[in-house]
């Protein structure tokens, strides 16, 4: 494999011709683009180190935080960028998009994102020759930020269930779980 510039990789063998199968890699600080063969041999990646490549949203480590306030969080519209960043790369990589039978995603650390009611409609109407972020960002969320599965700001939350049934275990041995920095409905407006 070879390592080119700005997040490119690709493999110097020659392809089959076949078909190609593309998968998404979101993790907290980059977007990770892979193409493999139907024996999955990986034939194209790009990737999208977020500090490096979208630094103008002001993010470290791939979040932007409010200590104060125990949030972790990004911005929906640079994970938007992200993903036109990373198919141009691939584009420019020699990718032929004719070939891509299949996409799949994996995002091995949670965050939310919270569509608004205008989401389904806009997504309908996606034109590839726009960018992401224009057609999206400001109308498909209710909330241009994802809290990050590192925010601890609904820590109150979590303190008031234990407080109700008395104790952390308890609340566990009755849920099954104890309380955990997932809720993040308290951000959340309906738009």
């Amino acid at each position: 494999m070879q390592n080119g510039v700005n997040g490119h990789t690709s493999k110097t063998t020659t392809h089959d011709g076949g078909s190609l199968y593309l998968g998404f890699d979101l993790s907290t600080q980059q977007l990770k683009g892979l193409v493999v063969q139907s024996d999955l041999k990986l034939v194209h990646e790009a990737k999208v180190d977020f500090d490096a490549d979208l630094g103008k949203y002001g993010i470290e480590k791939g979040v932007l935080t409010n200590p104060s306030e125990g949030e972790i969080y990004a911005p929906v519209a640079m994970w938007l960028e992200a993903v036109d960043l990373v198919l141009r790369r691939l584009q420019e990589d020699g990718l032929d998009f004719s070939r891509v039978k299949g996409v799949s995603g994996a995002g091995m650390q949670h965050g939310t994102v919270f569509w608004s009611k205008q989401a389904e409609e806009l997504l309908r109407n996606l034109d590839g020759s726009r960018p992401l972020v224009e057609q999206l960002g400001q109308k498909a969320f209710s909330h241009p930020d994802s809290p990050n599965w590192q925010d601890a700001s609904t820590q109150k939350q979590c303190d008031m269930f234990d407080a109700c049934l008395g104790s952390p275990e308890e609340l566990a041995r009755i849920t099954g779980s104890k309380a955990h920095h997932v809720s993040h409905h308290s951000r959340l407006t309906i738009s």
